[in-house]
């Protein structure tokens, strides 16, 4: 019995000596583990009653919390992130049309407003980072253990309006450089062959990883361990965002060892910069090769907020990092993978890019960023979303204070009324000669707005700028293979807070063109 005391266990042998049998044992352990398992559920459901109690009776409004198989029966903690993670776009779209522009869900424990309600967007953007906080939802996913605590605090406030005053609109400076470096690798990994298959996304995460280090600390670019290190931190950073609360620690275990070791090479740097500057003030940083220029942490060193602030200086340098390469990689995906499998418009990109007449490579080329906009229109963040540190009036509802919001701009970008076709891949629609460019332009947010604009937006178009021009130049695509097919856009894993990942393995066929057999590629 499953009551009886370890004494009561026992068995009898022949001749009457005991014989130990674990079998009740493990059976009185198994049924421990069975109530225990129980127990924490109907915890989780009393969870989901309270906090769908307290939503509706502080705000009103309607509450969404997930389904079990498509019955009336909510998935206990996890509510609808399950739903939601799968389709985020047709989730959100159902859930506008039957419970109206405002509605709250569910979602790992955690309550989240969203407002489809386009006019809210501007009291979005244009909320200072007092009034509308982005560093509470990111504890979250867990990502300040990734970017770093003192980078999405209010103490980097200071420093993060230097970089978008100072250093952001800059970033084509150091254009020539990155040249460089892209040239580079593309032979590497295109070797001499005059054709030959591409595996896109390794060759685009080696691309985007050294080109934004190299502006945003110039000697680091060449630390080979330093690069491999911020590679593994990205994909897992990537495999946290998919794994919520407990389910994460194994990650974050994992994590750590990683980022301390970037941390102390940043710190190693830092401290270098910092004597060089006592004794020779006004120098310029080494490992640029360029007159006049300055990286990231060369601009956050002489600014008067990095005064003794090492740790904000190591975590503004691998949050920057982060987000220059975790969206990067993918826009730059699927952009090869969309000109991979439409020839018209690689041909268009290539006649433009050949006939564009500039000495920076980095120059804007209309076509190609028509499809930095496009990509980012279709394909931009599901939800963006802050914690409310002041109460807000939206519509018949008011949210409370520490309410947690989110907006979508990729519903909001693919507005009928604003964008034909939203579905369709055409960056044709921001053609000046087309008569809904101006308004589309208008209405387009792929990289936020307003004080939420992202401060790595130059750096993004100089990067992508930088691949196209010198793909183009070398290869033409014949095609792309995937799990979906043949020149089939590939599956993509949507994530919280960034552009979906191609899922599997992502090949682009090329044959070399008549330019690329001519092409001088530095040493």
């Amino acid at each position: 019995m499953a009551g009886m005391g370890l004494r009561g266990l026992g068995s009898v042998r022949e001749g009457g000596a005991e014989e130990d049998d674990w079998s009740g044992v493990l059976y009185g352990g198994m049924e421990l583990m069975l109530w225990l398992f129980l127990g924490l559920i109907g915890l989780a459901y009393c969870h989901m009653g309270y906090m769908w109690l307290r939503v509706k009776l502080t705000s009103g409004e309607a509450v969404v919390m997930g389904s079990l198989m498509g019955l009336p029966i909510p998935i206990p903690w996890f509510g609808c992130a399950i739903a939601y993670g799968l389709d985020p776009k047709s989730f959100l779209r159902a859930c506008k049309g039957k419970y109206g522009p405002v509605f709250t869900m569910y979602v790992a424990g955690r309550i989240l407003t969203v407002i489809l309600d386009e006019t809210f967007h501007k009291t979005f953007y244009t909320a200072k980072m007092d009034k509308m906080l982005f560093y509470e939802p990111l504890k979250a996913v867990r990502l300040p253990e990734v970017l770093g605590f003192a980078f999405l605090s209010s103490r980097a406030d200071g420093l993060m309006k230097t970089i978008k005053r100072k250093f952001a609109p800059q970033f084509g400076r150091v254009g020539p450089l990155l040249s460089q470096d892209i040239e580079r690798i593309l032979e590497q990994e295109l070797g001499e062959s005059k054709s030959g298959d591409l595996n896109v996304w390794p060759a685009v995460d080696r691309l985007v990883l050294v080109a934004a280090t190299r502006a945003l600390c110039f000697p680091l670019a060449t630390n080979k361990q330093f690069i491999a290190n911020m590679s593994v931190l990205e994909a897992l950073a990537h495999e946290l965002l998919l794994r919520p609360g407990i389910l994460g620690l194994p990650t974050l275990w994992r994590i750590r060892p990683v980022r301390t070791a970037m941390a102390l090479t940043i710190r190693k740097e830092i401290s270098r910069r910092r004597k060089q500057m006592r004794l020779y003030p006004g120098t310029q940083p080494p490992g640029s090769g360029l007159h006049n220029s300055k990286d990231l942490l060369q601009v956050m060193l002489e600014d008067p907020h990095a005064r003794n602030q090492d740790d904000l200086l190591v975590d503004c340098i691998i949050g920057m990092m982060f987000g220059a390469v975790a969206n990067t990689n993918a826009a730059l995906a699927l952009i090869m993978s969309h000109m991979a499998t439409n020839q018209s418009l690689q041909d268009t990109v290539r006649e433009q890019v050949l006939a564009t007449d500039c000495q920076d490579p980095s120059c804007p080329v209309p076509i190609v960023d028509n499809m930095i906009k496009e990509i980012t229109r279709m394909y931009a963040i599901v939800l963006s979303w802050r914690e409310l540190a002041v109460p807000v009036q939206v519509r018949s509802f008011t949210l409370p204070r520490g309410r947690s919001v989110g907006i979508s701009s990729q519903l909001s970008m693919r507005n009928e009324s604003i964008f034909p076709n939203p579905d369709v891949f055409d960056p044709h629609r921001f053609d000046m000669h087309n008569p809904n460019a101006k308004k589309g332009i208008l209405a387009w947010k792929g990289f936020g707005s307003g004080v939420h604009l992202c401060a790595g937006i130059n750096l993004a178009k100089v990067e992508i700028r930088l691949s196209i021009r010198h793909l183009v130049k070398r290869v033409k695509f014949t095609g792309l293979k995937n799990s979906k097919g043949k020149n089939a856009i590939p599956p993509l894993q949507w994530v919280s807070l960034g552009l979906p990942i191609p899922l599997g393995k992502l090949v682009a066929s090329w044959v070399r063109t008549s330019e690329g057999s001519s092409v001088h590629t530095p040493p």
